[in-house]
């Protein structure tokens, strides 16, 4: 799965601001996409995990300007065993 945006910082006021930028879409539909994460490193990934269940996807590739907020991600699903 390509995730689209990685976006660091409050989970719901990320999705407003994603939202705002595509029209049609809403912050519920932001943060219950599998081609977008928000949040705490933490809950990133959390989410990969959630994604991995629920639609079996097990590998994610992100655009190179995610990179760096993607590290600490990793770093956590690697501590996590995930």
């Amino acid at each position: 799965v390509l995730v689209q945006a990685v976006v660091p910082g409050a989970r719901d006021e990320a999705a407003e601001r994603i939202a705002e930028q595509v029209p049609g879409l809403s912050p519920a539909e932001a943060l219950s996409t599998p081609f977008l994460l928000f949040g705490s490193p933490g809950e990133m990934a959390e989410a990969l995990q959630a994604r991995r269940e629920r639609w079996g996807f097990s590998y994610f590739s992100v655009f190179a300007h995610s990179m760096e907020p993607m590290a600490p991600v990793i770093a956590r699903l690697r501590t996590a065993g995930g």
